[in-house]
């Protein structure tokens, strides 16, 4: 099997010792993903217990105390929180606007289909629309 210059998903590297180039698959790359979370899930566990001493912690009103790591992950998952949802918002918002432009290309593709077409059928007919004429009809 040899790979192919023009496509740049087909650049696979040969195994050692092999002909044959790998193959990532998506398995392999949630394994990955699976061994990294579990490593940063013991890397946070440790950062916890190594800073136990409680604090007293104030937002919008409310006092809690709590460990000290334990608040320290509370705060990154708001300041996380604030990304994700506005974030999460705008793309949302953007295939929406995609969507709509996809339909509205498929729309005025199938308009200058049937125009294309009545001018084929019949190209003496002095009645089929011109371009001019469909553009003003909007």
């Amino acid at each position: 099997m040899s790979t192919n210059p023009a496509n740049p998903d087909d650049q696979r590297q040969p195994l050692a010792g092999s002909k044959v180039p790998s193959r990532h698959s998506r398995l392999g790359g949630i394994w990955i993903l699976l061994v990294l979370g579990a490593a940063i899930l013991i890397l946070l566990l440790v950062f916890i217990l190594m800073n136990s001493q409680h604090v007293l912690v104030h937002l919008y009103g409310a006092h809690v105390t709590a460990p000290l790591g334990v608040a320290l992950l509370f705060a990154a998952a708001l300041g996380v929180l604030l990304v994700v949802v506005p974030g999460g918002g705008r793309i949302l918002q953007l295939r929406r606007a995609t969507k709509r432009l996809h339909s509205d290309r498929e729309h005025l593709a199938g308009r200058l289909d049937d125009i294309a077409g009545a001018r084929a059928e019949n190209p003496d007919n002095p009645e089929a629309p011109t371009e001019g004429e469909q553009r003003g009809k909007r």
